[in-house]
């Protein structure tokens, strides 16, 4: 007996901001999440930045944006973000990290399981000689035309520039879907073809 459709999950892009690189210490400050083409709702979690890195908080402009105001602080983003993600296909920018922090805080992982990086995408995609950050995948599709904002290293900004990112790199894999996949020899054919270009 066939087994009923599934509906496609959706994607959730997520950003976070935190004070420092040690994913199992980090401090969560602020959060920003966007369901697939809806507005994208961003906040500042309570938070501490006891033990902070100080270049971390430089990064995220955390005293230029006055992250630490306690009225700025959201007590209900996380179980929003929870509520928003459940279930669905998270993207980011080294999402590994995001969720990780992410669900230090939340308590556990609301969404699927298969997460989706676009670093690693746009690393195969576009070609790069070794993996991109997000601002690098940004300036590769500038010199390519296309535009697109600036990522900030604020959660809203980035992650209005991971979904821009992701939208454009979604195009660019279904027009190479559109052809036909090359054969091993064809494959071999245009390495070769490309090596001998450049030690001519």
């Amino acid at each position: 007996m066939p087994e009923p459709a599934r509906a496609p999950r959706a994607h959730v892009f997520v950003d976070t901001e935190y004070d420092r690189l040690d994913t199992a210490t980090a401090n969560l400050i602020e959060v920003a999440a966007a369901y697939e083409d809806s507005p994208a709702f961003a906040g500042v979690v309570p938070h501490s930045i006891e033990g902070a890195d100080a270049k971390a908080l430089e990064i995220n402009r955390y005293f230029e944006r006055d992250l630490g105001d306690k009225a700025r602080w959201d007590r209900d983003l996380l179980d929003n973000v929870a509520k928003v993600c459940a279930g669905q296909t998270v993207v980011g920018a080294n999402v590994r990290v995001d969720a990780h922090i992410l669900s230090r805080f939340i308590g556990y992982e609301p969404w699927h399981y298969r997460l989706c990086d676009i670093e690693s995408v746009a690393y195969l995609l576009l070609g790069f000689e070794q993996m991109p950050g997000l601002r690098d995948i940004k300036n590769k599709l500038a010199e390519l035309g296309y535009e697109l904002p600036d990522p900030d290293h604020s959660a809203g900004g980035d992650v209005e520039t991971l979904r821009a990112v992701f939208r454009i790199l979604q195009r660019i894999a279904r027009y190479y879907a559109s052809f036909a996949a090359p054969t091993p020899e064809q494959v071999q054919a245009r390495e070769d073809d490309i090596a001998g270009r450049v030690s001519a």
